[in-house]
């Protein structure tokens, strides 16, 4: 709101900009991607320091491991959505790495074994 970018997730229609339209709409579509990536970076900080919090501990007895696997996917996928891009290999370290420690013979065996398998799949592992 400091930097009056918040009508941007308020947009119902993306403004859209193509060759030959006049300066003024090209400008207002130069500060809207502008914005936009602001926007963007600006909820990526705030999640980041939400998830850091929220995982700074492995799971509980409480928490089953499958819901808690199902968490972090969600948030992988919500980082997706917002345009991040995460390869194969680092979304399944992120699983990996946020497992408890009870564990640790599976993340040994799966990176010993250099298993390559879709976030459903590991799941199901």
């Amino acid at each position: 709101m400091s930097e009056k970018i918040s009508y941007i997730p308020d947009l119902k229609t993306t403004p859209t900009y193509k060759e030959g339209d006049s300066d003024t709409m090209k400008i207002e579509y130069e500060k809207y991607q502008e914005d936009g990536l602001k926007v963007k970076l600006y909820m990526l900080a705030s999640m980041s320091n939400e998830l850091q919090r929220q995982h700074k501990t492995k799971p509980d007895s409480r928490t089953s491991v499958h819901d808690h696997v199902i968490k972090i996917i969600n948030h992988i996928e919500r980082l997706k959505q917002l345009g991040v891009t995460m390869d194969t290999e680092l979304q399944t370290d992120l699983v990996l790495q946020s497992l408890p420690d009870s564990f640790s013979q599976f993340v040994m065996n799966f990176n010993m074994n250099k298993i390559q398998v879709a976030l459903h799949e590991l799941l199901n592992l």
